[in-house]
């Protein structure tokens, strides 16, 4: 039997990572075939490609801010060493 008072490590560890995941697994189990359980990881799954999509969008404009700003530098030297 399982004691409620006691919390271990491994489930501050589910906790930490989705509320809503310790949640189920302390009502209804660990059982992974739960359908909650399976919505919630194409959630978490979803998600993270979401976010991968945005890191990789951010890449590309910080590469464009910083193309851009060594042209403008170039630019300026050479204008600069018209003079």
């Amino acid at each position: 039997m399982k004691n409620k008072n006691f919390i271990g490590s491994s489930e501050f560890k589910t906790y930490e990572y989705c509320p809503r995941k310790w949640f189920y697994s302390q009502t209804l189990g660990s059982n992974t075939q739960n359908h909650a359980v399976k919505r919630g990881m194409d959630y978490h799954r979803q998600r993270s490609r979401q976010v991968q999509r945005v890191i990789n969008t951010q890449n590309v404009f910080k590469n464009i801010i910083i193309m851009g700003g060594l042209i403008w530098l170039g630019f300026s030297v050479a204008v600069l060493s018209q003079l």
